[in-house]
């Protein structure tokens, strides 16, 4: 993963925002609700960079309409992962 620059910036991300969660959250299920959604993000993120080098690996660069489409599915899945965090964040911040 130290070649995939997507999967850094979401790591870097988590390791800034968590503490400060933390910091204003404690340990309430507020809390562990974003941590399980960072780590819904983060794994998501290593199966799209695993199915994208299969997909590049058994195509060599021909073009497959499978091919793309498993790797469009792949980053659908990454981001439905952002979107969870969103939409969690959102409910942490109106819901008292």
């Amino acid at each position: 993963m130290r070649h995939e620059r997507p999967f850094r910036v979401e790591l870097v991300c988590g390791i800034v925002i968590l503490p400060i969660c933390f910091w204003f959250l404690g340990w309430s299920w507020k809390f562990f609700l974003l941590v399980a959604d960072f780590f819904i993000l983060l794994i998501a993120e290593c199966l799209n960079t695993a199915i994208e080098s299969v997909v590049n690996f058994s195509s060599q660069n021909k073009k497959f309409p499978l091919a793309k489409k498993a790797k469009d599915t792949a980053s659908a899945a990454v981001y439905i992962a952002l979107c969870n965090i969103v939409v969690s964040a959102i409910f942490i911040v109106t819901v008292k």
